[in-house]
């Protein structure tokens, strides 16, 4: 089942001549990489699984060589594709820590109760998440992930309540 599976990485492009991939880590701890013997690649065609065969850091980035990747023609049409794990692979995380999978889709509202869309995904901005917040309309409204704009998170009632910020 694709809905028991994370994203922990996306595929940037094929590195070198025997069929290593870099990657870039979606993911609060890029070390786990290390710890996992298999991955799911997500891209047009589904899924496909590949042991990893093992993992080096590049910078901000990291280098993976996946069984069955011999040269660049076998990556090349894996650019772009989201890397997936079990979701029982996934620690536990703290308290008013939470995976991206679990802040997609809840409902968004302000401290008035506001109804102001739904979270539609999450990207990083500098060293801070942004929620990108789809509006019934269509539109969209990016809310910064910091302790004072997001005032709580309830992922059993699917709902954040946020601070909008004053723009100066």
């Amino acid at each position: 089942m694709d809905n028991d599976l994370v994203v922990i990485g996306r595929i940037l492009k094929p590195l070198g001549f025997i069929g290593e991939v870099l990657v870039e880590p979606l993911t609060f701890d890029p070390d786990r990489f290390k710890s996992i013997n298999r991955v799911a690649l997500q891209g047009n065609s589904g899924l496909l699984w590949k042991e990893i065969r093992y993992v080096r850091k590049k910078g901000n980035h990291l280098v993976l060589k996946l069984e069955g990747f011999n040269n660049p023609d076998d990556t090349i049409l894996f650019k772009g594709c989201y890397l997936k794990i079990d979701k029982a692979l996934c620690p536990v995380l703290p308290e008013g820590t939470y995976y991206y999978y679990q802040l997609e889709g809840l409902s968004v509202y302000d401290e008035e109760g506001n109804f102001l869309g739904e979270i539609s995904s999450i990207m990083k901005a500098g060293g801070a998440d942004v929620y990108v917040i789809k509006d019934p309309e269509g539109g969209e409204r990016l809310i910064p992930a910091l302790r004072e704009v997001i005032l709580s998170v309830n992922l059993s009632e699917k709902k954040m309540i946020v601070r909008l910020l004053e723009m100066v």
